[in-house]
């Protein structure tokens, strides 16, 4: 799992396809809860890696090279697509998807 860099969400890969939507939040009633299921990101037996960006803007996910593609999901709360894929790129057979300051 990886967590927003507001610490309010929480977004976990799954070996089934697609990542789940957790909240993180102990104060929050759906603390512990799935908020969304995002079934476009990764095929089925195939999802490895999530990353989250540091301003929390965007999710990406590697598949493990199933389908060679890293998947970017809009994790702005505040969007119209939020929790959705908004973009595909070729990945090729990398495993493991990261982030770092520019």
């Amino acid at each position: 799992m990886k967590e927003s860099p507001s610490g309010n969400l929480g977004y976990v890969a799954l070996d089934t396809g697609g990542v789940d939507v957790i909240v993180t939040t102990p104060r929050s009633r759906q603390y512990n809860q799935v908020i969304a299921h995002i079934s476009g990101a990764g095929l089925y037996n195939s999802v490895h890696a999530v990353a989250v960006s540091l301003d929390g803007r965007f999710t990406y996910v590697d598949d493990g090279g199933m389908s060679n593609l890293l998947y970017v999901v809009d994790s702005e709360p505040l969007s119209a697509t939020f929790n959705t894929v908004v973009k595909t790129f070729p990945a090729g057979d990398a495993l493991g998807v990261a982030v770092a300051p520019h």
